[in-house]
């Protein structure tokens, strides 16, 4: 019974990640890559940002840009490039957002779109645009099932008139109010930029000492060792799921 039930745990493995394989019992020190067959070490940070790289690529962009030959995709398109938003920026700066979302999710669209246009009515206070943009679409999308407010979304993705992916203005009847502008096309593309910077730093070897790398290392060891009650689940014969 015992060397069974060694021989079944030895054979467990998830995928971290859909190139990526780790083997709880019978390689715990490596992670597999399926597609080389190279045995990375975990402890290695480059190896987690191989697999957070492999991860927000294949689960989230490329799903998106299958997404964008069906206009009516547009607030899902939206959506999972939003879902980076916040999701990259608890990397930058090595922890998580929860209690503090809101500020979390604005720095890290400030960070994006640094030369985001202000009406001149608004100028004197750009954080509220910033904030007003986390309520309307991320808090709408996330908890209303579809945007809050002046959200405008493109549905022709090549418009001319539309060519950026997010301007704001002022509402005409209302001047204190203003309208947020998206091609989700465009959107897409400056997340999925942003999202290539931060990995072409993390890469970097040029340096010894690297923040952008140790913030991430700090993020990502704090995230990986919650799963660690995956040998818990392993040893309860739960198998073929992703973590």
């Amino acid at each position: 019974m015992t060397d069974d039930f060694e021989r079944k745990k030895k054979a467990i493995e998830f995928n971290v990640s859909p190139r990526y394989i780790f083997k709880p019992f019978a390689d715990p020190d490596y992670i597999l890559d399926v597609m080389t067959g190279q045995k990375l070490l975990k402890e290695d940070v480059q190896t987690s940002v191989l697999i957070y790289k492999n991860r927000v690529e294949e689960y989230f962009f490329r799903q998106a840009r299958k997404l964008l030959t069906d206009s009516t995709s547009a607030y899902t398109v939206i959506m999972i490039a939003a879902s980076q938003i916040e999701g990259l920026q608890q990397y930058v700066e090595g922890k998580t957002s929860e209690g503090n979302s809101a500020k979390v999710f604005t720095r890290g669209l400030k960070r994006i779109f640094p030369d985001l246009e202000i009406p001149s009515l608004h100028q004197s206070n750009p954080d509220k645009i910033y904030k007003e943009f986390y309520n309307v679409l991320r808090c709408g999308l996330f908890h209303d099932g579809f945007t809050r407010g002046l959200v405008y979304v493109c549905l022709d993705f090549e418009d001319p008139k539309h060519q950026q992916a997010l301007r704001l203005d002022e509402w005409e009847y209302n001047r204190d109010k203003f309208r947020f502008w998206i091609n989700p096309k465009l959107f897409l593309n400056e997340i999925e930029k942003d999202f290539n910077d931060y990995v072409k730093k993390l890469q970097d070897q040029s340096n010894d000492f690297n923040n952008d790398r140790e913030n991430f290392k700090i993020f990502w060891e704090a995230n990986w060792s919650k799963s660690k009650e995956l040998r818990t689940l392993a040893e309860a014969g739960e198998t073929g799921f992703q973590v």
